[in-house]
């Protein structure tokens, strides 16, 4: 298997590699767009569910761990 993950540029019509790993490798992951940013939100990592949320700067290489979701 290979895990990846890619930025799609709809003015080129091209696909990159060319982004910063996430902290972990995560399925079932929830993703939006807001303000420019993507943010990863929860998943599982194939063994436990995952519990904090992810922020990167899209065009830019880099990820923010923010923070951790409440679990009650």
């Amino acid at each position: 298997m290979h895990l990846t993950h890619c930025r799609y540029d709809p003015q080129t019509n091209q696909w990159s590699s060319d982004v910063a790993p996430t902290s972990s490798c995560r399925t079932s992951v929830g993703v939006a767009v807001l303000d420019n940013h993507l943010y990863a939100v929860g998943g599982q990592d194939g063994v436990s569910c995952l519990s904090y949320v992810e922020k990167s700067v899209c065009r830019q290489a880099f990820v923010i761990c923010l923070s951790v979701l409440d679990q009650s």
